[in-house]
């Protein structure tokens, strides 16, 4: 990897364009700006969670519930763990470095993070085959019906605790849904967009796991000093395909107004695309080694007749 800066090759090496530079060096820079919102970013979803789950948890709630309710947080700090793993891989170990504890360890350390990240993914699905289960409340036509029984109202990622005080001030149309797990109710509209809600995080779940692994395939490649070829263009074609997936996401939650969200959406793709500069200087850097090495074998003399 050796990559703490990246210069144009010599004579015979492979010349990168100034633009190529420029592009590389900027993101390079970008990398110690992203890498430290990553971390506050993890703390605001460890206050939202802690938040959300005075509604949906109680005291007698199961270690399994907290846990999931809390997956959110596991999954971000796995991310940001597993994001440190891969710069120092992909930027600060030399292209020779040969020590099988360190390399071990990161690896199980990648299989830890993975296994948390997979369980969030679990959770998400967990969450749309709860979809079918939310029926509708009979008998009751008013929230206020509902009033004093420790259940809140969920619209929009929002919860209003239902008390005498706020019944009434709750916006909701027909019939009253409530949820088979949590102490909440919605109505008809809300059920529908909840619905959605939980599809697009188990896609986008999904979809964050397959840049993970396009990003280990490059990896696995690139240290055994392949940097061209057509599992490498799979990594880069997947990746655009990927990240347009995102990017829909985003512009779905800027319409909800979830506006952290996209936020969110947005900083995870600039680090990827990070990772993915550090993967392209490893390439160049490859790519230089190889050329020189070709240029520096002597040519083929013929023997003395």
């Amino acid at each position: 990897m050796e990559n703490p800066s990246v210069q144009p090759a010599e004579s015979g090496g492979m010349l990168r364009a100034p633009r190529q530079l420029s592009y590389q060096r900027l993101i390079s820079i970008l990398k110690w700006i992203v890498y430290p919102l990553l971390i506050l970013n993890f703390f605001y979803y460890l206050s939202d969670d802690l938040q959300t789950v005075q509604h949906t948890l109680d005291a007698d709630s199961s270690l399994r519930k907290w846990f999931n309710a809390l997956a959110p947080s596991f999954d971000q700090l796995a991310w940001v763990l597993l994001i440190l793993v891969y710069e120092i891989e992909t930027y600060w170990l030399d292209d020779d470095y040969d020590n099988r504890l360190v390399e071990g360890a990161m690896l199980l350390a990648k299989l830890i993070f993975v296994g948390f990240i997979c369980n969030t993914i679990y959770t998400y699905a967990f969450y749309v085959t709860e979809i079918p289960g939310m029926l509708p409340i009979e008998g009751v036509r008013d929230l206020c019906a509902l009033a004093g029984q420790d259940l809140s109202f969920y619209r929009n990622v929002t919860y209003t605790e239902i008390t005498a005080q706020t019944c009434s001030t709750i916006p909701y149309s027909g019939t009253l849904y409530s949820y088979p797990s949590d102490p909440l109710v919605t109505d008809a509209a809300g059920r529908l967009e909840d619905a959605q809600l939980r599809v697009i995080d188990l896609i986008e779940g999904i979809v964050w796991l397959l840049i993970l692994g396009l990003t280990e395939l490059s990896v696995r490649l690139q240290e055994r000093g392949i940097y061209k070829g057509a599992l490498l263009s799979v990594d880069r074609r997947g990746k655009q395909l990927l990240y347009s997936l995102l990017i829909l996401a985003c512009i779905y939650w800027g319409v909800k107004g979830h506006f952290v969200y996209v936020w969110d959406e947005a900083l995870w793709i600039l680090s990827f695309l990070v990772l993915d500069n550090n993967l392209s200087i490893w390439r160049d850097d490859l790519a230089d080694q190889d050329d020189r090495g070709r240029t520096d074998v002597p040519p083929n003399t013929q023997p003395a007749s």
